[in-house]
């Protein structure tokens, strides 16, 4: 059996990790992956070597990330085999699978292939499917999974995305006032990974402080925060919050989960002028929950704020 392992070049050291997988999984599985040394020798033609690739493989696995998206080669790929797929009907076969933060639901999404159930790589269960259904369409034998290690291949890619992803890269951010009135109460501006948030109470002339101001990250779809959390048990969600002056005494940092924003927990935390490190541990929070965050709320509370007007900004958020 040959498989076309797809990515894009920012991913080499996924699709590698995922090609290894698969190659111990039988002598019988010849992988092509373009950034594995010895499938694309020195001298060759880099796009003759490519085409050849997937026009001699029966299975195509597009690992769709970001990158991936943003990759016209891949997405050439990704025609290529549609245009196969469709002619050669049930012989080939297409089994993508997405990369956090790129989500089931969108990784195919606007494409004629928006059909296809998409996997994701760091989730055993959806390996799990994967592998049995390799077995159902006699792509490999049973006996052929009996030693692979799922496990150890999750938490390594786990481990990989952990230490490339800037997890708010999906967010959509959204600042927010308890008096929907007072809509210029907090202004936000974005620059790299700091948000920087400056807020005027007052700001529609009114006399009435609002309850709350808030800086809301919210991820379309919801994000898998448990998948990390399976690959080291110690992890933490962490960030600066910089006070440049007395204006703030203390801010929450609620999570939310599910399409209907339920609290799954918040923490307050004291403010010094000044930098302040925050980190979360994840461990304390409900697995269920963590498997479909859908905010991440940082809010200022009335009670919390000194000065009518101030700033502060939000720097590094990672999980680590």
């Amino acid at each position: 059996m040959k498989v076309f392992v797809s990515h894009s070049s920012k991913d080499a050291e996924i699709a590698k990790a995922l090609s290894f997988f698969l190659k111990n999984l039988s002598m019988d599985i010849d992988v092509f992956c373009s950034s594995i040394s010895g499938s694309i020798n020195q001298g060759e033609d880099f796009v003759q070597c490519i085409e050849n690739g997937l026009s001699n493989s029966d299975v195509f696995i597009p690992l769709i990330s970001k990158n991936y998206i943003e990759s016209k080669y891949c997405l050439i790929e990704l025609g290529y085999a549609y245009s196969k797929s469709a002619s050669q009907k049930k012989k080939y076969y297409i089994l993508p699978f997405c990369i956090s933060p790129i989500t089931r639901s969108e990784a195919l999404l606007g494409t004629p292939l928006a059909h296809l159930q998409t996997s994701a790589l760091n989730d055993i269960d959806d390996i799990q499917n994967f592998l049995r259904l390799m077995i159902k369409k006699d792509l490999i034998s049973e006996s052929a999974i009996m030693n692979c290690d799922i496990f150890a291949f999750v938490s390594r890619i786990n481990n990989m995305i952990m230490n490339s992803e800037n997890i708010l890269d999906n967010a959509i951010i959204l600042p927010n006032c308890s008096d929907f009135n007072n809509p210029n109460a907090i202004q936000h501006i974005h620059n790299n990974n700091t948000h920087i948030v400056n807020f005027n109470l007052f700001a529609n002339g009114g006399d009435k402080r609002p309850e709350f101001i808030s800086l809301v990250f919210k991820f379309p779809g919801t994000f898998n925060f448990y998948n990390f959390l399976q690959s080291n048990v110690d992890i933490k969600f962490a960030c600066t919050i910089y006070s440049y002056t007395d204006s703030l005494t203390d801010i929450d940092i609620e999570f939310k989960y599910h399409e209907t924003h339920q609290l799954l927990k918040s923490h307050k935390f004291k403010l010094n002028q000044g930098a302040n490190n925050i980190e979360i541990a994840i461990k304390d929070m409900n697995i269920d929950g963590l498997k479909q965050i859908s905010e991440i709320c940082f809010v200022c509370r009335n009670e919390y704020i000194m000065e009518e007007e101030g700033m502060f900004s939000i720097q590094n958020i990672q999980v680590k």
